[in-house]
């Protein structure tokens, strides 16, 4: 929930913010009343970052998993292949 600020709920008329934020499981929940007038509704909230740093065998295997071969390629070919790999 640290990673998780200014949970707000918008609606044509106001903005209304989301209480009670916690953690359950994989979710985040939160609390607010949604206005009964029609219309669309927008929930958003900003994260803060979070860094990883994987071994270079984890973080290849990782890169693999995801499919992202163009960025390994890109280590191979500018000698990054046995450095540590972070991530953001």
């Amino acid at each position: 929930v640290d990673r998780l600020k200014d949970a707000q709920l918008r609606c044509a008329s106001k903005t209304l913010a989301v209480d009670h934020l916690r953690v359950a499981g994989k979710r985040a929940i939160g609390t607010v009343e949604v206005p009964a007038e029609s219309g669309n509704l927008l929930l958003s909230v900003h994260t803060v970052p979070n860094f990883i740093e994987l071994g270079a065998k984890k973080f290849l295997s990782y890169l693999e998993e995801e499919g992202l071969t163009n960025v390994i390629r890109w280590r191979a070919e500018h000698g990054e292949t046995r450095k540590a790999g972070r991530e953001r």
